[in-house]
């Protein structure tokens, strides 16, 4: 072969050789031109960055997401404050009649409206002034309202010749063992004697079990009656006089309602 010949043949395969360098080299330039890690000219912020960006989607707002969704709305609880008595039906009363059992049952009453009324729990009240309401209606209402709890504030009395009894009892019945939204009628009776007595420091007596007493035995829902002191006991009747004792003995009751409800004060 003459020797033009092969310096054609060396420069076209020179040639040829460089040609597929370029063109290698070419595609491995392309990627990285569209890939700008650094993140400065678009404002996506550094790879590193959009790393953890994901990572936190990942970790944190499917939980978010899903705690919207399933996170149930606050209940609002109901109950029907009932203060004994009233009108002609005077209930019990002090050793000398002075005092009535449907006056003092009302004056707790309206101390506890006022707390409840600062609270989300939906309070409704058998009486506001001295009007004699029947068992009936008092069952009647909280039935109609879907009461989660009836509370029933009384007095207490003793025997003329026994006049030492003394201190804080609650009433229930077991026929309403059989609970409302996990709360039984005796729960609600333990709890409002804990708290009552802790909230005053009043003597402790009982929890006493009393099937046929009319709202015990009517009403669907937890029921408790509050006797709140003996009327016939000088100690617990001057105790009962005092309008500060009365708004103590109306925070025990609110706080018997938070802890049968398991919310917080």
């Amino acid at each position: 072969m003459k020797i033009q010949e092969w310096r054609r043949l060396a420069l076209c395969s020179v040639g040829l050789l460089a040609a597929v360098l370029l063109v290698s080299l070419a595609g491995m330039l392309h990627p990285l031109a569209g890939n700008n890690l650094s993140g400065e000219e678009n404002g996506t912020g550094t790879a590193s960055e959009r790393l953890q960006d994901i990572a936190h989607v990942e970790a944190h707002g499917r939980d978010e997401n899903r705690s919207a969704v399933t996170q149930e709305p606050r209940r609002q609880y109901v109950v029907v404050i009932d203060a004994g008595h009233g009108g002609d039906d005077e209930g019990t009363g002090s050793t000398d009649w002075k005092y009535r059992e449907k006056d003092y049952a009302l004056k707790v009453a309206d101390c506890l409206k006022e707390i409840l009324d600062g609270t989300d729990i939906k309070a409704y009240y058998t009486r506001t002034d001295d009007r004699e309401v029947s068992k009936e209606d008092r069952v009647r209402l909280a039935k109609k309202v879907g009461a989660d709890a009836l509370i029933s504030i009384h007095c207490n009395a003793s025997d003329p010749d026994e006049t030492t009894a003394k201190g804080v009892e609650t009433l229930y019945s077991y026929r309403k063992a059989a609970a409302k939204n996990g709360l039984s009628s005796k729960e609600l009776a333990r709890n409002m004697l804990e708290s009552v007595c802790e909230t005053t420091g009043r003597q402790k007596r009982k929890v006493i079990r009393r099937d046929r007493l009319y709202l015990m035995h009517h009403a669907d829902m937890p029921v408790t009656i509050v006797e709140i002191g003996f009327m016939t006991n000088r100690s617990d009747m001057e105790y009962m006089k005092s309008e500060e004792n009365q708004k103590a003995i109306a925070q025990g009751i609110y706080r018997g309602i938070c802890t049968s409800f398991h919310i917080s004060e």
